[in-house]
């Protein structure tokens, strides 16, 4: 059986039979051993491996929009506690100063005093990233080489470089997430700052 998924519903293909759910039609999803299960509002169950899934971006996006319950047993037996998206926001503004600060000084030192790191905080489904940006006299830098570009083609094409900050593990209405060690630990921020900076440098140049 084979399990695919875009942004109308999920399709099943078995040896002599194809069927398509939409997202309308399914109740839960849950995360266990690696493994969806898929649970139908009429009590059908299918079951498909996660690394069989790639992008997994419109599933995540049909959960919040369709209000499908989710959750991921998987993390949530290893997370030690869970946070509401506003708490996210919160517990990454407690560190967003200290790491621009520290990014800043690299960053006027190597380009200038005109050129300053900014951050965005995007919800991307199933996690939660900050983009890194660079400014020139408080201007987004949109110029910069498809070397230095984190990627081009993504939810923030001018962005050097980005970092996980959450990850989704229950959904009911309300999204719970799981948050990384550098949401703990703000000292982190700067070893990672400090690389990503250095391969910004290595192909921006200023003009």
């Amino acid at each position: 059986m084979n399990i695919t998924y875009d942004d109308k519903g999920i399709h099943i293909k078995k040896l002599f039979k194809s069927q398509e759910i939409p997202y309308s039609d399914i109740r839960s999803v849950v995360l266990s051993n690696e493994e969806y299960t898929f649970t139908t509002k009429a009590g059908e169950a299918v079951v498909g491996k996660r690394r069989l899934f790639g992008n997994t971006a419109p599933l995540y996006e049909a959960i919040k929009k369709y209000n499908i319950y989710f959750k991921d047993e998987d993390e949530l037996n290893v997370t030690e506690k869970v946070y509401s998206i506003e708490e996210i926001h919160e517990k990454f503004a407690q560190t967003q100063t200290i790491i621009k600060e520290y990014a800043d000084k690299i960053i006027h030192d190597k380009l200038g005093p005109e050129y300053d790191m900014d951050t965005a905080v995007i919800d991307e489904g199933e996690w939660i990233n900050v983009y890194f940006r660079i400014l020139k006299n408080g201007e987004l830098v949109t110029d910069l080489s498809e070397e230095a570009k984190y990627d081009s083609t993504g939810i923030d094409p001018y962005s050097f470089d980005n970092y996980l900050l959450a990850f989704l593990v229950e959904w009911d209405g309300i999204g719970k997430y799981g948050v990384t060690e550098e949401m703990k630990k703000s000292e982190l921020w700067e070893k990672y700052l400090e690389s990503s900076l250095k391969q910004l440098f290595e192909h921006y140049k200023t003009h």
